[in-house]
This record gives structure tokens, sequence and C-alpha cells, in this order.
């Protein structure tokens, strides 16, 4: 599947695949939990009733040993052990010959084990010992012992005797665990197959949205290519014109403020055109070859020739760069990217505050190595509803900042290149007096 190099497709594709895959997985484990949940339970119910019934037929087969008790449990039968006709008919409603194997033993108060029914049929006299042996003191209701799995309940008389029974749950385990390995399996197969489903239905789903995305893009930059010859014929005429009129200033006094006001006009839109074009691009051509830029000298460049419009604004910007970094990028975008967050600061500190640039190496976690770019100003904080959009298209922080020129493409511009790139950008404050832009980049 072709991939898309528009990034807002590509993430609503993984959304849209990621919901996908979500509902399979959820209903995968509603299927196969409910299945497997019903079926242990259903073995759980089985595995006491058979507790149940070896209990209460092994009375009718108590020796003489354990006779006074069968009053006491309230069961029919005779001193021989013999199975009285009622006790046929009880038996038979208490459903014997149930399918789980069962073993019962009878443990006098003097110690002495009498085994009444043995019914697992791999278990030796000394296994019974241990195994009995093994659920002294313990609540639970299974027991482990070697490679036997059990469980187990007990009932006690008066007299002190205990009858225990014990049922084979070797198999019914292996049932759960071979339903459990085929649930994981079958899952897996499933969720193989709808994630290929999924990706073929993004394409299909996203593909009328990335048309329509790529169209206006494709009529932004256009239109903005368009734009550019009128506006630059615009300014070429007015100065021609303001020229010719400066000849009788004081006679062309009103025309020539009227000029003015069309050149600056013109300036602004200019601005725009080209911001949008700078966008518009940046949505649409494919990623360039990447060249190696000397970044510390690249920045020291940079701030340079910013220091004439700081100190026109009485402003200072200052500069603290790690020497010899470098990184892989398109050298344009990655000044212009300097630029735009530099201009940032500059319109947005107060007077008389000092700008700090700032580069160095930086490691981010999960992230390879590369560098960190800082620029802090002194200003009216950033509020934190407007840190999360100062990176949108046409966003403008909050009223205070309206009265400052610009377009809210600046910084959309910046998080592009950087995206571009592999990197990311972010901004905090301190709720005070200090903004920080931060940015950073893989070597």
């Amino acid at each position: 599947m072709k991939k898309s190099k528009n990034p807002i497709i590509r993430r609503l594709k993984i959304k849209f695949v990621s919901i996908m895959m979500l509902i399979v997985v959820l209903f995968l484990l509603s299927i196969f939990g409910v299945q497997y949940f019903s079926q242990k339970k259903d073995f759980q119910q089985e595995r006491e009733r058979a507790l149940n019934n070896s209990l209460r037929d092994s009375y009718f087969f108590t020796e003489s040993i354990i006779y006074d008790d069968l009053e006491e449990f309230g069961l029919p039968g005779d001193i021989n052990g013999n199975e009285s006709d009622a006790g046929k008919k009880l038996g038979k409603a208490f459903g014997k010959g149930d399918r789980t194997a069962t073993l019962v033993v009878v443990l006098t108060k003097d110690g002495s084990l009498i085994i009444k029914k043995n019914n697992i049929f791999y278990l030796s006299d000394e296994d019974i010992e241990q195994i009995v042996k093994a659920t002294y003191g313990i609540e639970e209701s299974t027991v482990y012992v070697s490679d036997f799995e059990l469980a187990f309940k007990v009932e006690e008389s008066d007299t002190g005797n205990k009858l225990i029974a014990f049922a084979d749950i070797s198999t019914e385990n292996s049932i759960l665990k071979r339903t459990l390995e085929n649930a994981g399996w079958i899952s897996a197969t499933v969720i193989i197959v709808m994630f290929i489903i999924a990706l073929l239905l993004s394409k299909w789903v996203t593909d009328p949205v990335e048309k329509a995305w790529n169209d206006q893009k494709r009529f932004i930059a256009d239109a903005s290519h368009e734009l550019k010859t009128p506006l630059t014929v615009i300014m070429s005429s007015t100065d021609m014109a303001i020229k010719s009129l400066k000849k009788d200033e004081d006679k062309n006094s009103r025309n020539l403020r009227r000029l003015d006001n069309v050149r600056f006009e013109a300036e602004r839109m200019k601005e725009l055109v080209l911001e949008l074009l700078e966008v518009a691009r940046g949505d649409l051509e494919s990623k360039k070859e990447k060249e190696e830029i000397a970044i510390s000298e690249m920045i020291e460049d940079t701030v340079l020739s910013w220091e004439a419009s700081f100190y026109e604004n009485k402003k200072n910007i200052q500069a603290d760069i790690e020497k010899d970094l470098k990184i892989k990028g398109d050298i344009s975008k990655i000044r212009r990217l300097i630029d735009i967050l530099i201009d940032n600061a500059l319109k947005y500190s107060r007077e008389k505050t000092d700008i700090l640039v700032e580069l160095k190496k930086y490691k981010a976690v999960g992230k390879k190595e590369g560098i960190l770019i800082k620029v802090e100003d002194k200003g009216e904080p950033i509020s934190e509803k407007d840190i999360d959009h100062l990176f949108d298209r046409f966003y403008r922080a909050d009223a205070s900042r309206e009265e400052i020129p610009g377009y809210g493409l600046g910084l959309s511009i910046a998080e592009s290149t950087v995206r571009s790139h592999g990197g990311k950008i972010w901004a905090e404050t301190d709720g005070k007096d200090t903004n920080r832009f931060f940015v950073y980049l893989p070597s």
C-alpha cells in the first residue's frame, strides 16, 4: 500500500486502524473470555458435584470403624456396610457415575488412613498418603503434589474422624489450557487478517479526504504563486508614483500619504502570501536529500544578523552555543526555523530585556542523540490554554498579542519543518515573565 506523504492523513489512518484493531481485540476478548469462564464454571460445578456425591456415596460403604457416624450423617446403611434400598435410591439421586475421577479416604482421630474409594487408578498407596498430608492446615480447595492436580473437600464428624474426597482436575486444567492456547492462535490469526483489512479500508476511507486536502493545498500554493506577480507590480508602481510625487511634496502630501498606506498594506499582503506559499510547499513537496549542516556556525551567524533589529527595538540578544555541532537536514528550512523562533522572541519580549538563544547536545528518552535549541524571552507569559495551540495555523494567543502584527503562520511553519526532520518542538512558561521555545533535532 502506498504510504501517504501527508502527516495528517497518516495520523488519520493510524487512528482508524487503531480503533478497528481495538474493536477486534475487545470482541475477541469478550467471545473467548465468556467461553473460557463459562467452561471453567462448568468444570467447577462438575467437580463440586463429584466431590459431594463421592462423600455421600462413601457413607454407604463405611466400615465399622466409623459405623457410628452413619446415624450422625443421617444416611441409611447396615453394620456390614451394605447399601439399603433407600440408600440405592438416594445414591442414584446423588448422581453416581460422575465423569470426574475421585478418591475418598477416612482419616481417623487416631491417625489411621482408610481408603474407601479410588477411581483415580494411577494413585498408589504411597501417593495417597502424601496427598492426604498435603491437605493438612491449608485453606485452599486444591492441592498440587508431584504431578498430581487434585481438588478436595473435607467433612468432619463429632467423633473426630475426617472423610476426605479428592477429584482429579488434571483433565479439566489441560482442557482449559488448551482452550486458552486455541483462543490465542485464533485471536492472533484474526488480528493479523483484520489488521490487513483495516489497512486496506483505511486507504479507501482516507483517499477522498487526502484528495480534498491536496486539492486545497494545491489551490493555496497556486493562488499564492499567482498573487505574487500582481503584488510585485502594485508595489513597484507605488514606489515609482511616490518618487514622482515627492518632486512636489508639499502639493502632493495627501496623495503621498495615501500611496504610503497602499504600499504598507501591499507589503503586509505580500508577507502573508509568501507565508501561505511556504506552508503549502511544506505540505506538498516530497522530502529532499538532506545535507550536513554546521548548526553551531549557522545559529551564530543568524544571531549576529539579528543584532541590529534587537538594538533598534531596545532589546538585547545573547547566545550560548556549543561548538562544532552538526546535523543533517534542509539548510534553508533550518535557517528559516531559527529565524522564526528569534523573530517570535523579538515580537513578544519586553523592552530592555535579554533574549537567550542556546544550543547544546541533547539525548531524549527513547530517541537518538541530537541537538537542542532553546530560545528564551522575557515578556507576557503564555497561558496554559494557549500552549497546546501555539503551533496551529492562524492561531493567535490572547488578546494582548493581537496588537502585534502577524498571521499566526510562523510557528506552524516551524512545527512543520521540525516534524519533517524527525524532531520535536514545544513551548514552556514559568507563568510569570519567562517563555521558552525548545526544538529537538536528531543528528
